[in-house]
């Protein structure tokens, strides 16, 4: 895993250890509450899983939200890709199991243009930072603790 700091610059420069480009990226983009759409919850017997659906800025974005065995509220994550084409996490390693058997739902999505979310893949690899973080931003932990069907 790699990790790095990232700053956006007023007048739109970005810089990651050093300047790597002037962006264009869209100030509007936002979707500060889009409609979602859930799947029934599939009991895996360790866990609980809700396959959801939600458009921001002009595209479906498809993921997964992870629950744990116990009904009721839950603190939430949601799990933001990094670089690159990059679906869903699934429940598989250490990190999901660990967080559910924590009590805390993960949220986990296909990255614009992978796995089944609409649109152009990677709109952060190309300095859309605006867009990228549109699709993160919504109330999805909202979703998360609020869906307990």
């Amino acid at each position: 895993m790699v990790a790095a700091v990232l700053v956006v610059a007023a007048g739109g420069g970005v810089w990651l250890g050093h300047r790597l480009a002037q962006v264009d990226d869209p100030a509007s983009a936002r979707c500060d509450a889009p409609a979602a759409r859930f799947a029934q919850v599939v009991d895996r017997g360790d866990h609980r899983e809700v396959e959801a659906t939600f458009r921001c800025e002009g595209t479906t974005l498809a993921g997964t939200v992870y629950l744990p065995r116990s009904h009721g509220r839950h603190p939430g994550v949601v799990w933001v890709q990094g670089a690159g084409e990059a679906p869903r996490l699934g429940f598989s390693g250490q990190l999901l199991p660990s967080l559910v058997a924590a009590d805390i739902a993960v949220f986990s999505y296909d990255k614009r243009g992978v796995g089944e979310s609409g649109g152009e893949c990677c709109p952060g690899d190309t300095g859309h930072f605006n867009l990228l973080t549109a699709d993160a931003v919504p109330k999805l932990v909202g979703w998360v603790v609020h869906h307990d069907g």
